[in-house]
């Protein structure tokens, strides 16, 4: 069964989200945790907390700017990027 992803409530503390732009398949999982945040497991939305900036592989800059605009919009607590070590702080994802 196919059914949009974006926006997708699997559970009550787990969300998922269409962020397209390292390919267009790409999505993110937030999960929200006892205090309200929003922790994400961000797929190659960012290499690590200290980027690069630029993707070199990205099939779209426009849509992974746009993407790391949404999941910066969260607020989340901790960033955990599909490449690197989690890390704490949303002013060090890297945002074209």
């Amino acid at each position: 069964m196919e059914r949009p992803t974006d926006q997708y409530q699997l559970t009550p503390q787990v969300l998922l989200l269409e962020t397209p732009g390292h390919t267009q398949e790409d999505i993110s999982v937030a999960i929200r945790t006892s205090g309200c945040q929003w922790p994400l497991r961000v797929c190659h939305l960012g290499w690590n907390e200290d980027g690069p900036l630029e993707d070199p592989y990205a099939s779209s800059v426009a849509q992974l700017a746009d993407s790391r605009q949404r999941i910066v919009g969260l607020r989340p607590k901790w960033i955990i990027p599909g490449h690197g070590r989690p890390f704490r702080s949303v002013a060090k994802m890297p945002v074209v």
